[in-house]
């Protein structure tokens, strides 16, 4: 395929690659943070920290933990889902702890426990910030009498620790957004953004290589446009106006005759109430309306802008007398209408 031999477009060429090539490092950097993120959510699975200690000098929620249970009393609150979960506590024959288990779940560790004497369960510590399941503990170990004096909000802690077990069998997957904060979503952000640059840097490249067609010879024509020595070069604008095309550069290769434009506007693009960038489009003889190229908004250019695009109006209506350039509401609905019948005659000469 030939290529580009004018200045601006290489360069250009050279940026999308460029775009390419980011965007491929920001996807394989969030692919590497998914494998490192999963590697050290399995090393936490393998070597899980005792729940006691935790209870005793503090810790984090999400961290796999395992505890020797004695004894499971039966459930003082039960929780409202699918699951069927319910509140125990349980207890090591020196202290007491709080473990979130299914009622099927629960029946099994205590069969257990009846047939062994002793078993380990592992989870995942949880902080205990809910004051009804507080509220409900307090009254569960006042009524027993597991402790001297009254179990109220404010010493609960001091009796029982800060965190409960979340009874379960954990996968490396699901304690990867667990127990490592932000290095998942970190890696997640980085591989849709990285997908989003490949597929703009791709498109802008299929561009240059649609350009190409069999033997090149699009490419050499407006190569040859933008080489001559009266083609006017908008540097604000990304794009030439040449002696038969106006051509842009800014995002792939967008080129168009002069005398197939029916109407050339800019229009100011928004996100989110923020003015971002214009848009220079045109709809062409088929009826389909296109963008030539964008300009970002930026304060200290904005004369040079305004007057780049004035020079490129007067470049179409010089060599284009028909063309209609502007936008207004009016001009809008008499080019929706001028496009439906362009199309609908192409549809008819099919």
């Amino acid at each position: 395929m030939m290529n580009f031999t004018n200045p601006h477009a290489k360069k250009a060429l050279k940026g999308h690659k460029k775009t390419l090539t980011i965007g491929l490092i920001l996807l394989l950097a969030g692919v590497g943070l998914i494998v490192f993120s999963l590697i050290q959510a399995k090393k936490g699975i393998d070597n899980p920290k005792s729940f006691s200690e935790i209870t005793h000098r503090g810790g984090h929620s999400g961290e796999i933990v395992t505890l020797n249970v004695t004894f499971i009393f039966d459930p003082f609150a039960s929780r409202e889902n699918s699951k069927k979960e319910s509140y125990s506590f349980a207890t090591d024959g020196e202290d007491y702890y709080i473990i979130r288990v299914t009622e099927k779940e629960l029946e099994k560790l205590q069969n257990r426990i009846e047939d062994e004497g002793e078993i380990e369960i592992t989870g995942v510590t949880r902080k205990i910030s809910d004051d009804k399941l507080i509220e409900h503990a307090c009254t569960f170990l006042n009524a027993k009498g597991i402790f001297p004096g009254k179990i109220s909000k404010n010493n609960f802690k001091g009796y029982v620790g800060a965190f409960y077990l979340d009874y379960s069998k954990p996968t490396a997957f699901s304690m990867m957004f667990s127990s490592l904060s932000f290095l998942p979503f970190m890696a997640i952000a980085f591989m849709v953004i990285g997908l989003l640059v490949i597929l703009a840097g791709y498109s802008n490249l299929k561009k240059f290589k649609k350009l190409g067609g069999v033997d090149g010879s699009e490419i050499a024509r407006l190569d040859a446009e933008m080489n001559a020595p009266n083609a006017l070069w908008l540097d604000d604008l990304q794009a030439y106006a040449t002696s038969n095309h106006v051509i842009g550069l800014r995002k792939g290769v967008s080129s168009v005759k002069y005398e197939d434009i029916l109407w050339f506007y800019m229009i100011q693009h928004m996100t989110n109430g923020i003015k971002d960038y214009r848009m220079l489009n045109y709809l062409d003889k088929t009826g389909v309306e296109k963008t030539l190229t964008t300009v970002p908004n930026r304060k200290n250019n904005e004369e040079s802008v305004a007057g780049q695009i004035n020079m490129l109006q007067q470049k179409i209506w010089e060599n284009n007398n028909a063309v209609i350039i502007g936008y207004s509401p009016e001009i809008a609905a008499q080019m929706k209408a001028k496009a439906a019948e362009l199309k609908a005659a192409a549809r008819r000469n099919q």
